[in-house]
């Protein structure tokens, strides 16, 4: 059995990692309680739900672990919580 690591394409889709850089890599969305169609990310909705908000029938939210305005929410300055949204590898940029 391989370890998990954030490196390979073992995260799973609802995995939080926490990453020091300020780009969404391909397949992960940063946690900041953005609001999303259920339709664009139906996996994510049927792991979280309504949890965090939304209204589940067009919309859910995600966790809000932290943005520019709550710092404090990130052990370091300049790491931010990303959750895993599609299945792929890691880390590709736009």
């Amino acid at each position: 059995m391989t370890p998990a690591h954030a490196a390979g394409n073992e995260s799973y889709i609802g995995s939080v990692q926490l990453f020091a850089f300020n780009f969404e890599p391909i397949g992960w969305i940063r946690c900041e309680g953005q609001l999303l169609r259920i339709d664009q990310y139906p996996i994510l909705f049927n792991l979280i739900g309504t949890k965090f908000g939304g209204d589940g029938v067009q919309t859910f939210r995600l966790p809000n672990m932290g943005n520019e305005y709550t710092p404090l929410a990130s052990p370091l300055p300049s790491m931010y919580y990303y959750i895993k949204v599609d299945p792929g590898m890691f880390p590709i940029r736009n």
